[in-house]
Formats: C-alpha cells, sequence, structure tokens
C-alpha cells in the first residue's frame, strides 16, 4: 500500500490540504455540492457553473483545511467527502458553523463553545459531510476522522443538518451528539427552509466508550447497528457499518487505517 493511502475493499481514501492537493479540493466540493443537491439541502441556485456551492452557503474552504476524499477503487469515481477546519487565533467566532448558527445559540451552548475555545479543548470545526449513493464510505470517511480525533484527544463544533444529526445519532449513539442551540435555517439564495443545522459539540475523546454506553441501553435492531458500529470502532481491520444493516441483511465491509497527506486549490470562483 502506498504511503498516505488508507484502503478498503471498495474505496480510496486520501487527505490533503487546499494548497497540498487543489485537485482533491476541487472534487470534495463538487461531490459536496452533488450530494446536497441529490438530498434536496439545496437547488440549483444555490452551484456555481463549475459545480461548487456557492461560499455565501459553503464557508468551510481556505488554504488550512484538510479534505478527505473517498473514491471507488474500481472507477476512479469520487463517491464521499468530509472536512476538518482547525480552530484559528480568532477562536471559534470565526468558524464557519459559528458563523452560520450564531444566532441560533443557547446562552449556555455559548459559553461552553467560548470556554472550550479558551482552554484549547476545541480544536476543529467538522464539516461538509457528503456521499454521492455510497453510505459505506461516508460512514467510513466518520470512522476514520473521529479515530483520528481520537487519538489527538480533538473537540469538535459541527453545524449538522437535522436529518444527517438524526442518522448519525443512530449509528454512531445519541450521547455523542452534544446541542448547544436550537436548529439554525441557513439563509441563503437556494437553500429550503427547511434545511436547518442543529449546532453540536462532538468529543472524540471517550466516543467509543459512549458508543459501548449507548448499546447497553438500546433494544432490538437499534441495539444491532450499535453493536456494529462498536466492533468497527475498536478495531480499524473490523467491518463497519453499512447503510444496508438497517435491513438486518448482515453485510460488512472491512476498513483500513494508514492515513498520511498526499501531495495545491485553484482560486475559488464567487461566481
Amino acid at each position: 500500500m502506498k504511503p498516505g493511502l488508507r484502503s478498503s475493499r471498495d474505496y480510496d481514501v486520501t487527505m490533503a490540504t487546499e494548497t497540498e492537493s487543489p485537485e482533491i479540493a476541487r472534487e470534495a466540493w463538487r461531490v459536496h455540492a452533488a450530494s446536497y443537491l441529490q438530498a434536496g439541502f439545496v437547488t440549483a441556485a444555490a452551484t456555481t457553473d463549475e459545480g461548487f456551492l456557492r461560499p455565501q452557503i459553503d464557508r468551510a474552504w481556505g488554504s488550512n483545511v484538510t479534505y478527505y476524499l473517498a473514491t471507488e477503487r474500481a472507477t476512479g469515481r469520487p463517491v464521499a467527502t468530509i472536512r476538518k477546519v482547525p480552530l484559528g487565533g480568532d477562536g471559534v467566532a470565526a468558524l464557519p458553523a459559528y458563523e452560520h448558527c450564531e444566532a441560533s445559540l443557547a446562552p449556555s451552548g455559548r459559553q461552553l463553545l467560548h470556554d472550550l475555545s479558551r482552554s484549547g479543548e476545541l480544536t476543529h470545526e467538522v464539516a461538509a459531510l457528503a456521499s454521492l449513493g455510497a453510505p459505506d464510505a461516508m460512514y467510513e470517511l466518520v470512522r476514520r476522522v473521529i479515530l483520528d480525533g481520537r487519538r489527538r484527544r480533538e473537540t469538535w463544533f459541527v453545524g449538522l443538518v437535522e436529518s444527517t444529526r438524526t442518522v448519525l445519532e443512530a449509528r454512531l449513539g445519541r450521547t455523542n451528539f452534544v446541542s448547544v442551540g436550537r436548529p439554525s435555517p441557513i439563509v441563503a439564495e437556494g437553500v429550503p427552509s427547511s434545511v436547518r443545522l442543529v449546532p453540536t459539540v462532538i468529543r472524540c475523546d471517550g466516543f467509543v466508550e459512549r458508543i459501548e454506553q449507548c448499546v447497553h441501553e438500546a433494544r432490538g435492531p437499534a441495539a444491532l447497528r450499535l453493536e456494529r458500529t462498536l466492533a468497527a470502532y475498536r478495531n480499524g481491520q473490523a467491518p463497519i457499518v453499512l447503510a444496508t444493516d438497517a435491513a438486518g441483511d448482515g453485510r460488512f465491509q472491512p476498513g483500513g487505517d494508514d492515513v498520511v497527506p498526499i501531495a495545491p486549490p485553484a482560486a475559488r470562483s464567487s461566481a
């Protein structure tokens, strides 16, 4: 296996900043926009001629943003993506999700975010989770990013679309997602008013232990889904969760764990 590549049976995952690989960044922008169009989170009015979301909607980009991109091994087609935005010197208020959700933050949530920022515990925003008909690739990306964050004891701020958060809670345990405000609409052309972001804090430290706690509290198919997730998060080579698990067909996808950056994006258009 090449250095810098994480592999599973069907997907290769690469990781790069915009400076290191503008090609990876641009493919991630396209997957993000196409996925959101497919899901009905945005309309065509929200996209540029290049197939990206307009910067008024997608603010999580810049030279310091790290992109994870999953491609189908058989075809090379990009199918899933996620990003990490590091907390800078201006603190949590400068993060894109904070700008989107500021008006909907609860006073206690706002205080928590600023306390975490000042203490250095808050490290990143995680953003732009998206998949084009490949939920297994998406879950694998999430698994890898969380396990990387767990090793580094990272804490994240995330603005999660309500329906996405519901799905992730079912897979990863409700207690791993701490709401710090009410759902907030994205006020921009091309975004339906029904699409709202839930301001959320995720602590990677203790993440796996909280999945285990949720397993003990769950029953039936819900417990089975969480058990499969727990196995995947405890052992990097264990099966990862598939969307098809909801139907109880028992299929699994092996995972892999080595990741190193690959080796800049062309200027992003604001059209």
